[in-house]
């Protein structure tokens, strides 16, 4: 079965801090070949496809199939990544050239959108059909970073 379907993920991450953000969050478009290659993004995995698809927002280019050399990350072109403007600014250091309005990380959200048309796998019992109904599960699962704390 395929479908096509729309995935919004939504994240805050402490470790940023935005300036000049707008209310209206789709002016808030953050550039994937600026600083956006430089913002963890969570990855899901699309499960029960054959190719076990992951949501991204790059993509690695192979050089060719009998090297099977990956090239630097690209931008991919079907995703869009921005900031949901939800909490207060604050005013930058009296000592910055140029005066804006700061926003922490921690207090508005980075959302990723991307349509999808994705091949699931699913398996049909037809032995009652067209007398029955069908479910075609989509199982998504959230990839978890393993951080290694040994020292």
């Amino acid at each position: 079965m395929t479908a096509q379907y729309s995935l919004r993920l939504t994240w805050r991450d402490s470790r940023l801090t935005f300036r000049h953000l707008r209310a209206n969050g789709m002016f808030n478009v953050i550039s994937h070949a600026g600083e956006g290659k430089d913002i963890w993004h969570p990855k899901v995995l699309m499960y029960n496809t054959k190719k076990k698809e992951e949501s991204t927002v790059y993509t690695t280019a192979i050089l060719s199939s009998r090297a099977l050399k990956a090239l630097p990350l690209k931008y991919d072109t079907k995703s869009v990544l921005l900031v949901e403007m939800q909490g207060k600014s604050s005013s930058n250091s009296i000592h910055e050239l140029q005066h804006s309005r700061q926003h922490g990380g921690s207090d508005n959200d980075i959302a990723l959108y991307r349509a999808y048309t994705t091949p699931f796998t699913c398996s049909f019992d037809l032995r009652l059909y067209p007398f029955d109904t069908q479910n075609c599960s989509m199982k998504f699962i959230m990839q978890v970073l393993h951080v290694d704390t040994r020292t």
